[in-house]
């Protein structure tokens, strides 16, 4: 396992007298005209895939493209910068990065005109613009930076790196196979369930679309894409409007599937003139991640078609009614937590003895945790947290947006009562109190020295950097690393994303063991 990898962007103020503005951007981007800037960040995005991370291909592209956009010296000094030799002082830099084309595409709605000239053909500026874009992030107010308080800043930079983090170099057949379990298998599992929605009925319903049908569509564009891809031309982001023509899918389906996943031009620009939070609010992207223009739909991000697969029929979902308002959240942690328990159990093995909703022995209508894996002396406590986070609350940028909706679906609720670690917390202190050996219904847990607290989410925002940070600050003040003879490890937070990468070594290796090692490799 590799340790996590840090990067500075190259910006304007590097290489010129002083940092560029908002203004400055729009100034120069003003004269362009928007299916130009639009093509153009289609064109480098596809190409560059930064929503995958770093690879050798878009690394060597970057290279490339670099010269072609900085003629002469320029080039030459950001060349340098890129490959020079990686210290402590000396971090490796990048002069493309994933918010600075969705920056460009979302101030290009703003102030760009149907008519202009040619960004693609322009011999400067839409290299200049790049670097000026990287300012915006540099230039933020850092006030925050000051404040002795780490969870604090932690906050204030998950804000900023959500856009960076989530779902890079996601595995998008992992993910789908995830989303199809959760939305048509596990579902039918739990008929029983008090709060059970059926899925398809209430999202053909609110949408007029077949739920099968629509993940079906999804998924052609997302597989379209991942087929197509070549290192000459990228990942092909575009859809005629007619797609599916050979298909036997009706005009009418096709139509509100379109509704579902993209926007006009002019309904970007509204939204985005309505509401836009700063340099990194791009809620308009999740919200629609293909702009339409003329009869094609052009996506500038495969990341944010891939959360629409299972992130966008559940927000359909959630607003068909007040009903299913009340109801889904808690239907959806049963859905999540059948599923969670499915891939634990069919691959821990050896080491790991895994233990599905595990009950306290003298009340067993109560669970000690939502799940647990003993491994050996060493115990493994999980709570499963299916919360879904608004897209508001993710993209926006507002860190009072992200804070408040932390506290409420990880940290308190509404009602005061504790969720994820504070839960966690208050079962190691009855472990520490109590007898070990008949506390946990069926589970003799006398010869544990060791805990890992876990909080698994199903919502993207687990895997991100700095969530661990900020809920195990959180989980320290409720409770000690040690007593009666155990230790209790740094509380770690992740997402099915990255469960569904490692399981598989649960055959061969304990649970606790990947946990230690991580611990040592987090920044």
């Amino acid at each position: 396992m590799r340790g996590a990898q840090f990067g500075v962007f190259i910006s304007y103020e590097q290489y010129f007298t002083s940092a560029a503005s908002d203004s400055d951007v729009a100034r120069r981007l003003s004269k362009y005209s928007l299916e130009s800037v639009l093509t153009f960040c289609l064109r480098m995005g596809s190409q560059l895939s930064l929503w995958n991370g770093p690879d050798k291909e878009s690394l060597f592209f970057s290279r490339q493209l670099v010269r072609a956009l900085y003629p002469g010296i320029l080039g030459d000094m950001i060349i340098y910068d890129m490959t020079r030799p990686i210290t402590a002082l000396s971090p490796k830099k990048e002069p493309f990065h994933r918010r600075q084309f969705l920056y460009l595409a979302k101030a290009a709605m703003k102030h760009c005109p149907e008519y202009g000239e040619n960004f693609i053909a322009a011999p400067i500026d839409p290299g200049l613009i790049l670097l000026m874009i990287s300012d915006q992030f540099h230039i933020q107010d850092r006030s925050f930076m000051d404040s002795v308080d780490e969870v604090v800043r932690s906050k204030h930079l998950l804000s900023e790196f959500i856009a960076v983090d989530e779902y890079s170099g996601a595995d998008t057949a992992s993910i789908a196979v995830q989303a199809f379990d959760m939305i048509f298998i596990h579902p039918r599992k739990l008929l029983r369930h008090p709060d059970f929605i059926d899925f398809e009925k209430v999202f053909l319903g609110k949408t007029g679309l077949d739920l099968r049908v629509y993940f079906a569509m999804c998924l052609s564009l997302l597989v379209g894409n991942s087929v197509s891809y070549t290192a000459k031309i990228g990942y092909k982001l575009f859809y005629p409007s007619d797609y599916w023509q050979k298909s036997n899918l009706s005009i009418k389906t096709q139509e509100l599937f379109w509704l579902q996943v993209g926007a006009t031009r002019e309904k970007f620009r509204a939204e985005i003139v309505r509401r836009d939070c700063g340099a990194n609010d791009f809620t308009i992207f999740r919200q629609h991640p293909l702009i339409k223009m003329g009869n094609v739909y052009f996506g500038l991000d495969l990341a944010f078609i891939l959360q629409k697969l299972w992130a966008g029929a559940y927000w359909e979902i959630f607003s068909s009614s007040e009903d299913a308002k009340s109801k889904l959240p808690r239907f959806w942690g049963a859905v999540f937590e059948e599923y969670i328990n499915e891939i634990l159990g069919a691959n821990c093995q050896g080491e790991n003895h895994f233990i599905p909703s595990p009950r306290f022995a003298r009340h067993p209508e109560k669970e000690f945790c939502d799940g647990m894996i003993l491994c050996g002396t060493e115990l493994v406590m999980i709570e499963y947290k299916a919360s879904m986070f608004t897209a508001v609350s993710k993209y926006s940028g507002v860190v009072e947006n992200l804070d408040a909706e932390i506290t409420l679906k990880l940290i308190t609720n509404e009602r005061g009562k504790a969720k994820g670690g504070g839960q966690l917390a208050r079962s190691i202190a009855l472990l520490r109190s109590e007898d070990r050996a008949t506390l946990v219904e069926g589970v003799d847990l006398s010869q544990v020295t060791k805990i890992f607290p876990l909080v698994l989410m199903s919502d993207s925002i687990g895997d991100c950097l700095l969530i661990s940070k900020i809920l195990g600050a959180e989980f320290d003040k409720v409770s000690t690393r040690s007593g009666a003879n155990i230790i209790c490890e740094r509380l770690l937070c992740t997402g099915c994303a990255t469960l569904n990468d490692f399981v598989h070594t649960l055959r061969t290796r304990s649970m606790s063991s990947w946990l230690a090692e991580w611990d040592r490799k987090r920044p």
